[in-house]
């Protein structure tokens, strides 16, 4: 990846550094926090399908007692 240093005029190597790295994580933690809100979105969806919370739905699925069909939505 290559990042433009022009704005760090005047700065320590050492403080160059750590704004790189400052920035690299505030841009990762979106990226999580996005993927966060999708699953949640599927979450929901899933939980309204079965008429169960994810936690019962995952419970009764690795007990085997969920329809053959639910197989894909616990992989999802």
């Amino acid at each position: 990846m290559i990042v433009w240093l022009g704005f760090l005029a005047g700065v320590s190597e050492k403080e160059r550094a750590e704004k790189i790295v400052v920035n690299v994580l505030r841009r990762r933690l979106e990226e999580v926090r996005e993927h966060i809100k999708e699953l949640r979105v599927v979450i929901d969806s899933l939980e309204k399908k079965y008429g169960m919370s994810w936690e019962e739905f995952k419970r009764k699925f690795e007990e085997g007692t969920m329809p053959d069909d639910a197989d894909v939505d616990y992989v999802e």
